[in-house]
């Protein structure tokens, strides 16, 4: 019952929406990936993700606004309404992708120096994986907001839709005449 419950909630999500916080949940699991491997001549070799080596508080930045955008969306389809912002939430994905892309470019440009002091060391799967992911990020958050302007754009420009009223209210033509300041107003005495 509580799975159809999230799969319901996860539906009604955009394309976008949905793209956005799988990218998210991607770029989570990409931290835990190798971002370098290194081969030092005389030592065992080893790898450094997002969290440990030079680059970690960068990785950490990274991790941590994917959490967020991730627990933004899970309260959405879990329907709790805990988190409260003023601002879009199209703008909050669409500034913490940007955000992350810098902050990967940065990473690679560290990784990249800390390269060239060894003999061989080669940057890894998980850091491409994350550029990937937030390149992909970046432009669903766009284009859902792009989606939005034109849909208050469009409703701006469409006619008031009149009120219906139902059948059960008993509708006669007396009540359907609109007294406008008693102008209209049907007298007796008029009709002697």
């Amino acid at each position: 019952m509580k799975y159809a419950f999230l799969k319901r909630n996860f539906q009604k999500l955009s394309f976008e929406e949905r793209t956005v916080f799988l990218v998210h949940a991607l770029t989570i699991l990409f931290c835990f990936f190798p971002w370098i491997s290194i081969q030092p001549l005389y030592d065992d070799p080893y790898w450094h993700s997002a969290l440990s080596g030079p680059g970690f508080l960068i990785g950490t930045f990274v991790l941590i606004l994917s959490v967020l955008v991730v627990l933004f969306y899970l309260d959405k389809i879990l329907e709790s309404n805990r988190i409260k912002t003023k601002v879009p939430d199209t703008h909050i994905f669409l500034t913490a992708g940007i955000e992350q892309l810098i902050l990967l470019v940065l990473a690679w440009s560290v990784l990249i120096s800390i390269s060239r002091e060894f003999e061989s060391s080669e940057i890894r799967f998980g850091i491409f994986a994350a550029f990937l992911a937030q390149v992909v990020g970046v432009v669903s958050a766009y284009l859902h907001l792009q989606n939005q302007q034109k849909k208050r754009a469009r409703d701006f420009f469409q006619h008031p839709k009149a009120p219906q009223k139902n059948e059960s209210e008993g509708d006669t033509e007396s009540s359907e005449k609109e007294d406008i300041g008693g102008l209209f107003a049907e007298n007796n005495t008029d009709k002697k």
